[in-house]
């Protein structure tokens, strides 16, 4: 078995000249996704059952492919550092950053082709965006100005003859027996991005670091020019296998950075003259540290006074009203009883008064005149105070 790792010789040399940080991409912090203007998501309706549909990824998940289509754009990729997690303090100027990314093909892909004389651009990302792949094309977040076009640079023939070379030697041991399991690196197109200036502010604020977009140069695009390029990450470690593949294609995607560390936030205690920042703590400790200078530099206000000054400032207590009802209410009270009684008295005397000439009442006083009998008349307010009843 024999690992074939598409890389080129490490740039160590490079970046120790440099004076800088070294940094390759990382999976666990570092964000990467690509956009495909064919790409669909749709509702497949079979029956009672809805189902999403969309485009596999045609591209390694390797790959960061860039491509053109009958001179429309088709494919941009998206990638960011998480610098933060590197050690860049906030409020550092970033003063050098330059990446250079490799030009490959893995199993899967969708292949490079056609790109001599093309260009690919790096233009900064100006809003927040999600780690995918294949995504819908009007999901890709938008770029500001400042592109930086990219130096496409050919591996040396000589160093990809003695490669493929030893490579077949290689692949011939394998067959022949031998268990040794060697890594050839062939070395590969790479392309270089001067990022200094579009990153120089990614150290300010870490949160305003949306990295970069991969994308083709349309100026002097015609209605025939197709042509694609896949800008390679670095391969996962496959468990199974005794080489780390991860370390092996690290150098496919590599940077060099420098930058000036931010100053530490001062302490507030440390500048009696200055604002005070903080709520109620910082209060308190504006409030002694005036005390302090008080006594150092000689000023006549006492903090006792001030004290004082601010109780007297201070709102009263709100204290609610309780209503109290005056004395006669309670002698109210019975004459509204006893007037209600002979009020209703009066009126229930009255109205059974003017009901008796209702048709009921006729039809019994009929009937009992009939029999000899008369329809008494209902007691007025004076028989029921007097007790006497009502006549007959």
């Amino acid at each position: 078995m024999v690992l074939t790792v598409l890389a080129w010789p490490a740039p160590a040399a490079a970046q120790e000249e440099s004076g800088g940080e070294e940094l390759s991409f990382d999976y666990g912090v570092d964000g990467v996704s690509w956009y495909w203007s064919r790409q669909i998501d749709e509702t497949l309706e079979l029956g009672s059952i809805s189902q999403q549909v969309e485009w596999p990824n045609p591209q390694s998940a390797t790959t960061m492919p860039v491509a053109v289509e009958l001179g429309e754009n088709t494919k941009v990729a998206a990638l960011s550092f998480n610098l933060a997690e590197r050690g860049v303090t906030e409020g550092s100027e970033i003063t050098d950053f330059k990446l250079t990314v490799a030009e490959g093909d893995d199993a899967g892909d969708s292949p490079t082709f056609n790109p001599t004389g093309k260009l690919v651009q790096a233009c900064p990302i100006t809003e927040a965006w999600t780690t995918g792949e294949a995504e819908m094309w009007d999901v890709q977040p938008p770029v500001g100005d400042g592109c930086v076009v990219g130096e496409r640079a050919e591996p040396d023939p000589q160093e990809v003859a003695d490669a493929e070379a030893l490579l077949a030697a290689a692949q011939e041991a394998v067959e022949g027996g031998g268990e040794e399991v060697p890594v050839v690196e062939v070395p590969l197109p790479t392309w270089t991005f001067d990022l200094t200036e579009l990153a120089k502010d990614w150290g300010q604020d870490p949160f305003a670091n949306y990295g970069v977009m991969f994308m083709p140069v349309m100026d002097e695009a015609t209605p025939v020019d197709t042509w694609q390029v896949n800008l390679k990450l670095p391969l996962r470690d496959d468990t199974q296998t005794p080489v780390n593949e991860y370390d092996a294609t690290a150098y496919r995607l590599a940077a060099t950075f420098s930058y000036t560390p931010g100053e530490a936030p001062e302490d507030g205690a440390s500048d009696p003259g200055g604002d005070v920042i903080g709520g109620g703590s910082g209060g308190s400790g504006g409030g002694s540290g005036g005390g302090g200078g008080g006594t150092g530099g000689g000023t006549d206000e006492p903090a006792p006074e001030e004290s004082a000054s601010a109780e007297e400032l201070a709102p009263a207590a709100y204290e609610p009203l309780e209503p109290k009802a005056p004395w006669y209410v309670w002698t109210l009270i019975p004459a509204g009883i006893v007037g209600a009684y002979l009020l209703h008295s009066v009126l229930g005397a009255s109205s059974a008064a003017a009901g008796g000439g209702g048709a009921i009442d006729r039809i019994r006083a009929h009937n009992l005149d009939k029999r000899g009998w008369a329809l008494p008349v209902p007691a007025g307010l004076w028989q029921k105070l007097t007790g006497r009843g009502g006549r007959s």
